[in-house]
C-alpha cells in the first residue's frame, strides 16, 4: 500500500484529490495539510516519510516551490508531484530545480492525475501534455540553440544513461538498471552535462525526454539509430 500525503490549501479541491487516491485499491492518503507549516509540523513530528507527497503550489503561508525545496533538503528520496492552475512551462521547470518529479495542470481529468500519480510513484518523472512540448522546445531551441548531438560525443554507456534519464528514472531505478552504484550514475550524468553544454540537470531531463520523444533509441554497446 502507498501511502500518500496531500497538501491542498482549498477544502473541496482536497476532499476531491483524497477521494480520486482513495478510490485506487493500492493508495492510501497518510495525512493531510492546508498550509505549509502545518504539513512540516507533521511530517517532522512522524518518522515515516511518505511514498509520494502532492502539493499545491500556491499556498497561504508559503510558497509552495520553497516548500518543495526545504522539504527535498530534509528527505532527498521523497517523490513530489505539484499541483498548479498554471499551464506554463516556466513552473514545470521551477518544480523540478526544486526537486520535485512531476508537475500537474489543475483540474485535470482524473485519468490524467492518477497517471501522474502512478509514474512518479515507480520513480520516474511526469508532466502536463500542456507544458511538456513547450519545455522541450525551449530546451532544444533558444536556450541551447549550439547542443552537440548526444550519439556524436557520448559513449555507448553514456548514451544507455541518457536514455534511461529521458524515459523518467531517477538516480537509483538508473542505477539498478545499469547494474553500476549510484555514485557512478552521478559521475556519469555528470560528464553527460559538460559534454552536452547543458549547466543543469533540470535541462538535462529535458533534453533527454526530447531525445526518447523524437523516437532516437540508444542500444547499449552498439551505439544509436532512429527507430523506423
Amino acid at each position: 500500500m502507498y501511502a500518500i500525503y496531500v497538501i491542498e490549501p482549498e477544502p473541496m479541491p482536497r476532499q476531491g484529490l483524497v477521494r480520486t487516491i482513495e478510490e485506487e485499491p493500492d493508495l492510501a492518503v497518510c495525512g493531510e495539510a492546508a498550509t505549509a507549516a502545518e504539513a512540516m509540523a507533521h511530517l517532522h513530528a512522524h518518522a515515516h516519510v511518505p511514498d509520494l507527497l502532492i502539493l499545491e503550489l500556491d499556498l497561504p503561508d508559503l510558497n509552495g516551490l520553497d516548500l518543495m525545496r526545504r522539504l527535498h533538503g530534509r528527505h532527498p528520496d521523497l517523490p513530489m508531484l505539484a499541483m498548479s492552475g498554471q499551464a506554463e512551462a516556466i513552473c514545470a521547470e521551477q518544480v523540478l530545480r526544486a526537486g520535485g518529479r512531476g508537475y500537474v495542470v489543475r483540474y485535470e481529468p482524473i485519468p490524467v492525475i492518477r497517471t501522474a500519480i502512478r509514474q512518479v510513484l515507480t520513480g520516474h518523472y511526469y508532466l502536463s501534455e500542456r507544458v511538456a512540448d513547450e519545455l522541450y522546445r525551449a530546451v532544444a531551441g533558444s536556450r541551447h540553440p549550439l547542443l552537440p548531438l548526444p550519439s556524436d560525443v557520448l559513449s555507448p554507456r553514456e548514451m544507455e544513461l541518457f536514455e534511461l534519464l529521458g524515459r523518467g528514472l531517477d538516480t537509483h531505478a538508473i542505477a539498478d538498471r545499469m547494474q553500476v552504484r549510484v555514485t557512478t550514475v552521478e559521475s556519469y550524468r555528470n560528464r553527460i552535462r559538460e559534454k552536452l553544454n547543458v549547466a543543469r540537470t533540470a535541462d538535462l531531463i529535458l533534453l533527454a525526454a526530447k531525445w526518447v520523444q523524437e523516437e532516437r533509441v540508444c542500444y547499449s554497446r552498439r551505439g544509436c539509430r532512429r527507430r523506423r
